[in-house]
């Protein structure tokens, strides 16, 4: 019997990263959100993100998570 383990949404935000892709990146770390995924914690130094820290969705999810300013 084989058994399959979910990937975490916060891997898929992170292949999307790569890619430069402002949306799917933002989709998937608010699943990981709702999934409430650990790694979520390091949204303000993980350097990932970067790219997206100037749209007012992720400032939105930072604050959701509860990261202070």
């Amino acid at each position: 019997m084989i058994f399959l383990q979910a990937i975490p949404a916060h891997n898929f935000a992170n292949a999307y990263a790569w890619g430069k892709d402002k949306d799917k990146t933002i989709e998937y770390l608010n699943k990981a959100y709702d999934e409430r995924e650990r790694q979520l914690l390091l949204l303000k130094v993980t350097k990932t993100w970067d790219f997206v820290r100037d749209d007012p969705r992720f400032k939105e999810l930072v604050r959701k998570v509860g990261i202070p300013e």
